[in-house]
């Protein structure tokens, strides 16, 4: 459960560090419980399940479960206004910072993964943000 815990408040504190991510004032934290942690105050609730790892996430997958740094095809971008405190923030939660932070044509990056080994990136935006790579007029 422990891992749960590591996870959830490495998402909620990622979720108050995006200016555009509505958070009620009454949010009331995790909910937890033996297997389930359950973060509150965003549109909709984000469940995190306790599950051992080394066991399969579904009958018809030959994947188990691991918890190490991996690739996955959901991955979240996370823009936010100031990015060395975000990092900061997300790092005390329990995120890792895979690699020094970068800078880009349209902004700078920061490549972390949560506490489940689950890779996400903090975005700063400078001038027209992603529009910058394409070019044209905006």
């Amino acid at each position: 459960m422990a891992l749960q815990l590591r996870g959830a408040s490495t998402w909620k504190t990622l979720r108050r560090a995006s200016p555009s991510t509505a958070m009620r004032s009454d949010d009331p934290g995790p909910q937890a419980g033996p297997e389930l942690v359950e973060m509150l105050g965003a549109p909709a609730p984000v469940d995190l399940l306790a599950e051992p790892a080394g066991t399969t996430p579904s009958p018809r997958s030959k994947a188990v479960r691991d918890y190490g740094r991996h690739w996955t095809p959901v991955h979240l971008d996370w823009p936010v206004r100031d990015l060395d405190a975000a990092v900061r923030r997300a790092k005390a939660a329990g995120a890792t910072l895979d690699r020094d932070i970068q800078d880009k044509k349209w902004g700078r990056l920061a490549i972390l993964a949560d506490p489940f080994g689950n890779g996400f990136c903090l975005l700063e935006y400078r001038g027209r943000g992603y529009d910058e790579m394409i070019g044209g007029g905006g």
